[in-house]
Parts: structure tokens; sequence; C-alpha cells
């Protein structure tokens, strides 16, 4: 579920969590859908999440909006989330090598029949 220009949450009335990132827009992109989400809303969010000073992405984000409880604010960067964030920015950001949404791996690396076969997944 997308949060109103913000980012992606598991559940009704949970905050957005960075790693939704990874798990819905892999989902919508395996189905063909990927156009049912605002990708820019989404990065933006995801960028909110880094923790520019130690490295990596928290689960919420650090500072565009107030938490919703002490648990959120404090809430460290961590390996997961981490992996899961830059996943998302894969397919967002250029530069960056995309990762295939089936396997989690970077596409292009991908046996020449898996990547022929998953290039239609692919925006």
């Amino acid at each position: 579920r997308q949060r109103a220009g913000r980012g992606l949450a598991g559940r009704p009335g949970k905050p957005p969590d960075s790693c939704y990132s990874f798990w819905i827009g892999a989902t919508l992109r395996t189905l063909g859908a990927a156009d049912a989400l605002d990708p820019d809303a989404v990065t933006r969010f995801v960028w909110t999440c880094a923790a520019p000073l130690t490295g990596g992405f928290s689960k919420y984000a650090r500072a565009s909006e107030p938490p919703a409880s002490s648990a959120v604010d404090a809430s460290p960067p961590d390996l997961l989330h981490s992996f899961y964030s830059v996943c998302w920015l894969s397919w967002t950001e250029p530069g960056l090598g995309a990762i295939d949404s089936l396997l989690g791996i970077c596409a292009r690396r991908l046996p020449p029949a898996a990547g022929a076969r998953r290039s239609s997944l692919r925006r």
C-alpha cells in the first residue's frame, strides 16, 4: 500500500517502511503492474531513510516527517533495509545496475536464457 506521495507500508495503519519499496515493487514488476506505483515518491521516501553519517538505510524515514513513535525515530540503519533500499534504487537511479525482481541479483549477471525470459517483466 502506497501512502499518498510517500513510501510503501505493508499494512494499513503502519508507517512506510523502506524494505517494502522492494517487496511491493518487485511483486508489481513481476506482475507487469509497476505503473500502479509513483516511483518518484517511493524513491524520495527511500532517500529519506538514508543515514549519511554512518551509511546504509534504516527502516523508517529519518528527517522529513515527525515520527509516529520514539521507536520509529530511533530506527538505526541495518543490512536488510539497506539491501532492499538499494534494490529499489537500482530500478530508479541512473548508473546503478538493475536488480532482477525475481531473484534479487544483478540482472546483467543472469544466464542468457533467464535474462531473455525475464526481460518482458522489466519496464
